[in-house]
Order: structure tokens, then sequence, then C-alpha cells
């Protein structure tokens, strides 16, 4: 392997998600904390292929493992995206590289290497379109078609806007769970979503970005994506409710700025910090957790997390958000009730 796919493989690690991935050329279902599916390697009347979101691994229990068991130099039942993708495909493991590299925009496009398109009639493809057919049998894994290419979603837009929202990195992803959003805040990977006030686009993008809190940075524009326009909001116009991921209690506090997709200005609790949260998942994509971890105390323990559960503005500001994940979700104003047990009481005791 040449050095530069090594060097990227390493980039890769903190972006990739492999049920992204693997669901785009299959379909997959829960299993605990994991999924499972057919595996495309081998004749499977079952479900043996089980991914594993929390370490990014996949696994073959089936006749993939018995080969492997048999004879050593076999093809490997295990492995990552990367892995998957170029057997999948047929493609070297550096094209596999290549590939995903584009995807996470660590890479430029070229002719060479399509992102989402592979070789339609390699020995994997046409393995995988067995797959499917069977998945068709098994219960929570029908009614999917046999694909003629594999497909990757392009979920989150990476058009960026002088005066919208930004972030780097993902956030719209299948199967993103609260542990593996933990592990890239505590790498420094989790996004950070602030004000774009800049774009240099001559030779290689880039683009300044402003957080709440003052302070501003120049990044890459490649591997960016835009989080909406911003519509500030006055006192009592926008609240939302969130829920702290370690006490599970909920509580609504005051929002100061909601962008159109869904990302809402507030100050994370018990540290008076104002940040840009983003919303969870909607049920039409999968009602996933998208929390956000933050830092509480001076300690690397001293970590707190939030869900935004919910939100609400005021008149017609903001009808509805175009969520990350495509969805259109409507945004309904609350309903307050005016009487209250204590006015009751007090017309008593008056």
């Amino acid at each position: 392997m040449k050095k530069e796919h090594t060097l990227l493989t390493d980039e890769l690690e903190g972006k990739l998600d492999i049920v992204e991935i693997i669901s785009g050329y299959l379909p997959l279902r829960r299993k605990g904390p994991g999924y499972e599916g057919v595996c495309p390697f081998h004749q499977d009347d079952g479900a043996s292929l089980n991914i594993y979101p929390e370490n990014q691994t996949w696994l073959c229990s089936g006749r993939c493992a018995v080969s492997r068991r048999l004879d050593k130099l076999a093809p490997a039942n295990r492995g990552d995206a990367t892995s998957f993708v170029a057997r999948i495909e047929g493609i070297s493991f550096g094209d596999a590289v290549r590939k995903l590299a584009v995807r996470c925009g660590l890479a430029p496009r070229n002719n060479r290497i399509d992102v989402g398109r592979g070789l339609i009639d390699s020995p994997g493809l046409r393995q995988t379109r067995k797959a499917m057919a069977a998945a068709r049998k098994i219960p929570g894994l029908s009614g999917q078609t046999a694909p003629t290419l594999p497909y990757f979603p392009e979920l989150e837009d990476p058009d960026l806007k002088t005066g919208h929202l930004a972030y780097k990195g993902r956030l719209a992803r299948p199967g993103y769970l609260g542990a593996s959003m933990y592990r890239r805040y505590a790498t420094s990977a989790q996004p950070r979503p602030g004000l774009v006030i800049a774009l240099h686009a001559t030779l290689q993008g880039h683009c300044q970005i402003e957080y709440p809190d003052g302070e501003r940075k120049i990044l890459d524009s490649l591997g960016m994506h835009d989080a909406g326009d911003v519509i500030w909001t006055d006192s009592g116009q926008a609240s939302a409710v969130i829920k702290d991921v370690i006490t599970r209690a909920h509580s609504e506090v005051e929002v100061f700025g909601v962008s159109t997709r869904g990302f809402c200005l507030l100050n994370l609790p018990g540290v008076d910090e104002l940040s840009w949260c983003w919303p969870r998942e909607p049920l039409e994509a999968g009602g996933g957790s998208r929390p956000l971890y933050y830092q509480t105390g001076p300690s690397e323990t001293d970590v707190g997390g939030i869900l935004l559960e919910s939100f609400s503005v005021e008149g017609k500001l903001l009808p509805q958000y175009l969520d990350i994940s495509g969805v259109t979700v409507p945004v309904t104003p609350v309903e307050r009730n005016g009487r209250s047990h204590k006015e009751r009481l007090d017309q008593i005791s008056g």
C-alpha cells in the first residue's frame, strides 16, 4: 500500500460511518447495538453479515468465516468500511481509500474514481444483486430493490454561503450513536457550527468562521457543510426543549437564533456559554440521537451533553426547516395554558 493511502486512511478513521457506507449497497436492519444484513460475498440464506457502529467494523459469521477457518489465504470475513468497499466493488484498497476520501471531502474528485459509482459488472456487485434478492425473503429486510449501482446519498450540503451557519465534519449518518459522537468530541473532532463571514475561493477554497464566543478561524472548505440561513430571535420569540444525556432530565431554554436547517443558538446548561446546537434526527429519517457534548469544568471528565429534542418559533419566522437528512420538518408554535394550580389556590385562600 502506498504511503499516501496510509495517510488518508488515518484521516478517514474519524470521518467514516460504516453503517452509512454498507447501507448504500445492502438493506440493513437493527440488531441490538448494531445492524445485520445479507452477506454479499457468498450465497447467504440468512443475515450473517453483522455491522458494529461502536468500533466501525463488519463481520460475516457465515460461509466467509468457515472458509477463513479452513483456508488462511481465503478473503477475510471481517474488516472496516474501506475493506468492504474494496471487496464489494472489486477495486484495490488504495482506490477504495481514494473513493471514500473524495466522499468525505479529504480529496478532490477526479474522473478516474467516481464517488458512489463502482464497476457495474464487477464480481462483487453481481454478488450484491444476488444478496439483495435474498434479502427480500428475510423479515425486516423486505421491500428493497436490487440497485444497478451502489449509492451514497449526499445528505449534507457542502455549498457554503456567507451569512449562513457552517460546520466541519458530518452529522447526518445512519446509526450515528451517542457513543461515537462522544469519541469525536473527546478527540476534538465533534462538529462546531459557526457563522460564515468570508469565503476565499481562489486556488484552494477556505472559509472564515465566527463562533458565538467571538473566536474566528480560517478552515479548509473541503469537509465543511452548510447549516442554513440564520434567523435572529428576540426575547420570548423562540424556545427549545433539551434533554441532559447524563441525567435524562428535560428542560425548556430560551433560543436566541435559529437556522433554516433547524440549528438553535442557546445557552449550554451549567456553563452559561452560547453554542449552536443541531436538532435530533426526525422520525422520518430514523429518529436517532444527535447529542452535543461540551466541557463543564477543568478536568477531562467534566463533560456535559444535551439533545435538542424540540423547538418552536413564534409567528411566521420559521414555518418549517430542512433537516440535514433531507427531511422537511414543520415548526409548530407551543400551546400554553394560562391556568395554574397556584392561581386556583390563591383564589381559595383569598
